[in-house]
């Protein structure tokens, strides 16, 4: 009998069984994901599947696509923060909304 290769969060959204969604997923040097468990190297998922923390409470079944430039923009921000905080800045780091709300005003189209 084959089982079931999904499985759904405490949510009720689907998460597909794998070494990608699995708790006991690592990377090693070259990038392969391996389970601690058993030692396999991306097999797919094993009987030792247990679905990730992350995974058990995501409410949203598509997620969030960001941009590089976006990412880009927020760990620039947070390096930023990072630093001044080093260097004795007490002031608190910026809401992400307020950061989102600031690139999106601040988007330059090239067509």
């Amino acid at each position: 009998m084959k089982s079931k290769k999904t499985r759904k969060n405490k949510r009720g959204i689907k998460v597909k069984k794998g070494c990608v969604s699995c708790k006991y997923k690592e990377i090693d040097s070259k990038g392969r994901r391996h389970c601690t468990k058993c030692s396999t190297i991306e097999e797919g998922y094993c009987t030792k599947w247990r679905m990730a923390d992350a995974l058990r409470m995501k409410e949203n079944p598509f997620g969030t696509i960001k941009s590089k430039e976006y990412l880009h923009y927020v760990r620039d921000i947070r390096i930023d923060e990072a630093e001044k905080a080093w260097h004795g800045d007490t002031s608190p780091a910026r809401e992400l909304e307020d950061i989102r709300k600031e690139f999106n005003n601040n988007i330059n189209y090239n067509f």
